[in-house]
């Protein structure tokens, strides 16, 4: 088969290479060259003009592609790499099916990425869902006002639950989730919760900006402050990059302020609560 018949081939497959991703929930990119996605972290691709199924352009060419490379090779697949930085998969003409077990594979992946890509957008990402679960009722202000679960957030925080007070009111109008107060009713730690966290839902921007940017320097809670928790069902590591550099920032304060995340986690029918390493 010729190169232009190869071409046309694939062509004529891209509506079932779409059909196959959306399964999976995740965002499709339509290129000139065919079909782009981006899969646990590597870039996956229809190629077209190559005609071929290419993998990791844009992962890290010291790092990530040579242990790509191994890791498909000790698969049984043969790969090769292309001018523009990224694995062929050598299949002269591939087919749907072809496409399919190495998306399969990919998606399955735990490999330590130093440039993992598309991770933040190109996946509607989620956590542990509380559907059917000891918490089936929950919801983002049960886990703030209600003690049966406050007790696993203090116990992975190191919160006193006996001293939190729900929606704490701020200065500037805004309510806290909650917060852990002193003695003297000064605030010792904020807390707050991603909204749609029975849903699994990923730390957004609107949480991310409250806790480590409104919240924290509120002249009602700054003088004493020594923590910020932060509940999501995940972070990605776009939020994780940013909450890196913030918690260095606040941690070089006069006086220092902790920042600890948790996420819900899952047992058969218990939802739980864990601190994230970051």
């Amino acid at each position: 088969m010729n190169k232009k018949e190869i071409i046309s081939n694939m062509t004529e497959s891209l509506d079932q290479i779409r059909d196959f991703v959306d399964q999976y929930d995740y965002k499709v990119d339509d290129k000139d060259w065919g079909i782009g996605v981006f899969v646990n972290g590597i870039k996956l691709e229809w190629n077209l003009k190559g005609q071929h199924i290419k993998l990791g352009f844009g992962n890290d060419k010291e790092s990530d592609l040579p242990m790509i490379y191994e890791w498909l090779k000790s698969e049984g697949y043969e790969v090769g790499l292309t001018r523009k930085g990224g694995l062929s998969t050598v299949y002269p003409n591939p087919t749907v099916d072809q496409f399919k077990e190495i998306f399969e594979l990919v998606e399955s992946h735990d490999l330590d990425l130093k440039n993992p890509q598309g991770i933040p957008s190109n996946k509607s990402q989620r956590g542990v869902s509380f559907e059917g679960s000891n918490f089936s009722n929950g919801h983002e202000r049960l886990t703030s006002i209600g003690p049966r679960f406050m007790s696993g957030v203090c116990k992975a925080s190191g919160m006193e639950l006996e001293r939190m007070d729900a929606e704490w009111k701020t200065m500037d109008g805004g309510r806290i989730d909650g917060a852990e107060i002193n003695e003297d009713g000064s605030v010792k730690s904020i807390y707050e919760c991603q909204s749609g966290i029975q849903d699994g839902a990923f730390l957004d921007n609107e949480h991310l900006s409250k806790a480590l940017l409104r919240y924290v320097f509120d002249p009602s809670v700054i003088e004493k402050l020594e923590r910020i928790v932060i509940l999501a069902g995940g972070y990605t590591q776009d939020s994780l990059n940013i909450i890196k550099g913030q918690a260095d920032m606040l941690s070089k304060r006069d006086q220092p302020i902790e920042v600890i995340l948790l996420q819900t986690t899952r047992i058969n029918n218990r939802i739980g609560v864990e601190r994230v390493n970051f």
